[in-house]
């Protein structure tokens, strides 16, 4: 397997405000636009994750750049960027 993979967790401020402490969830547009700021390419998924053990929810992102692929999570409630995995294909 010739794939390289560079798998990075950041700890980046949202660049969305929090919400209020009712939980709403962010929008999808809002996820979009904030997992923009780690990754770049074309968005090829969002899935809104709930984990039942924590009661949280995050925003599952992945984005196509050439031969680089972008997975992101970011906090459903927050706005924070979780993680960023960075992927190389050949």
């Amino acid at each position: 397997d010739d794939r390289a993979a560079v798998t990075q967790t950041t700890e980046k401020a949202a660049v969305a405000a929090p919400k209020a402490a009712a939980k709403e969830v962010i929008t999808k547009a809002e996820a979009i636009n904030i997992a923009k700021t780690v990754a770049k390419g074309t968005v090829t998924k969002v899935e809104l994750d709930n984990d039942d053990d924590d009661q949280s929810q995050k925003y599952e992102l992945e984005f196509k750049d050439g031969h680089v692929e972008y997975d992101v999570e970011v906090d459903a409630y927050t706005g924070k960027v979780l993680e960023v995995n960075q992927e190389l294909e050949d």
